[in-house]
């Protein structure tokens, strides 16, 4: 159940124009 739910985040992550202001801010907040 959370593999599913893991590998389906990761997919909406993944999908370009998913709904984040911006991949590099979270570059920079690492």
């Amino acid at each position: 159940m959370i593999d599913s739910f893991e590998s389906a985040l990761d997919q909406y992550l993944t999908t370009p124009g998913w709904g984040q202001p911006t991949p590099k801010e979270e570059g920079e907040s690492c």
